[in-house]
């Protein structure tokens, strides 16, 4: 971890049940970091196997960011929030893909083919 940046102010943390950066930190790294890396892991390993941890990461991250601006002074923000944001917005679309696909794909679904003898 890196120590005495200035970037990150000791100040902002101070309505928040912190008293420095190391859990928040952790959480990032382990909760968020280690959701998407899976998500990321299961989407090259199959489409089905991919979409629910794609899901659930976009929604931890979005969940982290929320708590995250509502936590820290408005000081502490910049527009990445916004684009991070904005991107795990866009991590559950595998979800709506495949449910679409799926649905698509048995529409589309020619009648078995029965053999008869006569």
């Amino acid at each position: 971890m890196m120590v005495d940046i200035d970037q990150f102010s000791m100040e902002w943390l101070r309505n928040t049940p912190f008293s420095d950066y190391t859990i928040p930190a952790l959480v990032l790294a382990m909760v968020v970091g280690g959701s998407s890396l899976i998500a990321t892991t299961t989407v090259f390993t199959g489409r089905e196997a991919g979409v629910l941890p794609s899901v659930a990461a976009g929604l931890i991250m979005v969940g982290y960011i929320v708590v995250e601006v509502l936590s820290l002074p408005s000081a502490a923000r910049s527009w990445f929030e916004g684009v991070y944001l904005g991107l795990d917005l866009v991590m559950p679309l595998p979800l709506h893909n495949a449910i679409n696909i799926d649905q698509g794909f048995m529409a589309n679904q020619p009648p078995p083919i029965t053999s008869h003898s006569g």
